[in-house]
Parts: C-alpha cells; structure tokens; sequence
C-alpha cells in the first residue's frame, strides 16, 4: 500500500513539474529581467526600458522591416509620449535555446493611457536574449503581429 502511495505521490508531482514548465516556459535567469521590464514599460520609465536592450538591437516588425535599437527606441518615444501610465498582460507561449541565445515567443496586450486617451496594442513576436557580460540582454525582437490603436483610429 505504501509503495502505490509513493508512485502516485511521485506521479503527481512529476505531472505538476511538466504542468510548471508549460505553464512558464522561459527559463528562470530571463524570468525576472521580464518582471523588471514589464515593470519600467508600466511605470512609462523608458530610460529604465532602454537599459534592457543590447547596442545592436534589431527590431523586425510584422512585414520585415527592421530597425536598430535607436529607431525602436524613438518609436517607443512617440507611442509613450505624454504616457501617465501602462499595462501590459504577456504570455509567455515557448523558449528554446540556440549557441547561447534564448528565444522566447510571446502573446502580449496592452494599454498606454496619456492625456490624449487610450492606446491599446497587441503583439506576438519572439524576443531574442543574449548574455553580455554577466547580464541577460534583449538582442532581437521578431514580430508576427503587432496592431497598435491609438486613441484617434479607435474613435473612428
């Protein structure tokens, strides 16, 4: 009796583990630079949100046009621009490694809320991090989708 106590107890626990990891695929190390970056996007702290991107960062967006880190910084510049405050909601969908880079896709939605009104966006993309130095740092963003409304296209 002891002995189908302790296989169920172990299956259980293995099955929680397989539900853990699927339930949050990215590994631990990048777990907490995203808590951290999330954090300075939602408290519109860009300078905060620039400190996350390696110097040659590349942005490709949905149709393949790319942009290095200070042409996707501008961008961030004039979508957070008068920015009181932000949400953003993530899922993390998969992780997979590859000659030291980590590549996480993701679902994510969010809210900019500014004195002009509501900017809401959705994208899904996989980000791409690198150790520099001893510091996880976001080296290539790939987007699938990204939709942004702003407060005047949502009136309309």
């Amino acid at each position: 009796m002891k002995t189908l106590s302790s296989f169920v107890l172990t299956a259980l626990m293995a099955a929680l583990i397989v539900l853990a990891a699927i339930a949050d695929p990215i590994p631990p190390a990048l777990q907490s630079r995203y808590i951290k970056l999330i954090a300075a996007f939602e408290k519109c702290d860009l300078k905060a949100y620039d400190a996350f991107y390696s110097k040659d960062y590349i942005s490709v967006d949905p149709a393949g046009k790319t942009e290095n880190r200070k042409e996707y910084m501008a961008g961030m510049n004039e979508l957070m621009k008068g920015a009181k405050k932000a949400a953003i909601k993530i899922r993390y969908t998969g992780a997979s490694t590859r000659k030291g880079v980590v590549d996480v896709s993701f679902d994510c939605t969010g809210k900019i809320i500014s004195l002009i009104g509501t900017t809401t966006f959705h994208e899904i993309g996989t980000d791409s991090w690198k150790k520099v130095g001893k510091i996880w740092m976001e080296i290539k963003t790939v987007d699938k989708v990204f939709d942004v409304k702003s407060p005047k296209s949502i009136q309309k």
